[in-house]
């Protein structure tokens, strides 16, 4: 393309110094020259013009086309660099996309596992856990920041490139990947060093999370215990000032209170019944009567020092059921013993039997002499000296049921099983009947 430029420059020269020589030749003062000479010179003139005027548009064209080609080629070129150029930064764009993805994902599950972690434990485990979260995020967004503002930096230079060069456009490209790749490698190691540092951070809080738990746990326990005897103790005294009974009563007190009134009594333990889930039914006496104390509150061990003529401090409620008076939701304590204890002698009642002064010895431990047994009838009519069960429906170890008579009058006698079981003097006296 220079060597064309030159040489339509030179025949543009050659052209002008001819034209120049003819329009300034003078003609000699002392000749004359012809007229067919002169038109001769005049042809040859407008030949060489025509030639010259001929090559300068032949060159003319040539410099043209040969300047459109180079259009062309250099547009070509530009396009091709900048296709090159744009899929460089693009690769560059998704490979830091991805880093950043990946860099995302990970400081996400790092921070669910801080989260789980600080979930276990209170405000210390939850501050740490926060602190590591924010740095993670920090660290996430200066790792994009950075990214961000390396490809716009490539943006940038890849576009100075295009706009300077043309047919080094390729070279250019090549290196502008060389150095994306070079970027990417980068954020991908500072995004590695930012996920090492979250995941020690992690390890550190889950470590300190663990101490404060058992630290917590062991406190936890201990106020627990704390609470508990507190609570134990706040019972207790609750007790002792919503109750206005601060006095055993005697009694012509128990006697005289009304259903459902408070009671508390200081009595001797008689028998008892079978332990049963924390519960046991007491039958108790003083020397003025006696009481029927159904399921106390009573531990297994309690239970085994309820011997007959222990002494014992009862507090409940009067109550009634089908005519039996006792004492429920009942609590109590050993007192202090004061000898040998009380043990009741049986008092024969004989006499009182169908008469209604006999609930005046409920619960009390009695005796009835001179009765005569009489048979017992099943469910079928079929008689029997006693029956298991009211209907003979039973077997040994239920409750036994016998009739006896005093005076013409025939009275049904009871051995509750839960009281007297089978293998008990009084069940097997029954059954010899």
């Amino acid at each position: 393309m220079k060597k064309s430029l030159i040489m339509v420059l030179a025949l543009c020269v050659a052209a002008a110094m001819l034209l120049s020589a003819c329009g300034q030749a003078k003609k000699p003062e002392a000749t004359t020259v012809p007229e067919s000479a002169a038109e001769e010179v005049s042809e040859a003139v407008s030949e060489a013009v025509e030639e010259v005027t001929e090559a300068v548009s032949e060159v003319v064209e040539e410099v043209t086309d040969a300047a459109e080609e180079a259009k062309e080629e250099a547009s070509e070129a530009v396009s091709e660099a900048a296709e090159e150029v744009t899929e460089a930064i693009s690769e560059v764009a998704e490979e830091v996309t991805d880093a950043a993805e990946e860099v995302k994902e990970e400081a996400s599950e790092i921070a669910e596992e801080i989260t789980d972690a600080a979930e276990e434990v209170k405000e210390e485990a939850a501050d740490a856990a926060e602190d590591v979260k924010e740095e993670a995020s920090e660290a996430v967004e200066e790792v994009k920041e950075e990214v961000s503002d390396t490809a716009e930096e490539v943006k940038e230079e890849a576009s100075e490139v295009v706009e300077e060069v043309k047919e080094e456009a390729v070279d250019t490209a090549e290196e502008v990947k060389e150095e994306a790749a070079s970027v990417v490698e980068d954020a991908k190691d500072k995004t590695e060093e930012v996920v090492e540092d979250v995941k020690d951070k992690a390890e550190e809080v889950k470590e300190d999370a663990a101490a404060v738990v058992e630290d917590a746990k062991d406190k936890v326990e201990e106020i627990v215990e704390d609470v508990t005897a507190e609570a134990e103790e706040a019972a207790e005294e609750a007790v002792e000032e919503t109750s206005e009974l601060t006095a055993p009563m005697t009694y012509a007190e128990y006697a005289a209170a009304e259903i459902d009134d408070e009671v508390f009594v200081e009595a001797y333990v008689q028998n008892h019944q079978s332990w049963w889930e924390d519960k046991i039914t007491v039958y108790a006496a003083d020397e003025d009567g006696a009481y029927f104390i159904y399921e106390m509150a009573c531990s297994e061990e309690d239970a085994a020092k309820l011997v007959p003529g222990t002494k014992i401090l009862v507090r409940g409620y009067k109550a009634e059921w089908s005519g039996e008076v006792e004492i429920a939701d009942a609590t109590f304590e050993f007192a202090e013993e004061d000898g040998e204890g009380y043990i009741a002698e049986a008092e024969d009642i004989t006499e009182l039997l169908g008469k209604d002064e006999l609930i005046d010895h409920m619960n009390e431990f009695v005796s009835f002499k001179g009765l005569t047994i009489e048979p017992s009838k099943d469910a079928d009519e079929k008689e029997a000296p006693f029956l298991y069960n009211w209907d003979g429906s039973g077997t040994q170890g239920d409750d036994l049921y016998f009739n006896a008579s005093v005076n013409g009058e025939t009275f049904t006698f009871t051995v509750e099983s839960y009281l007297c079981d089978k293998d008990t003097d009084v069940y097997k006296a029954v059954e010899a009947l």
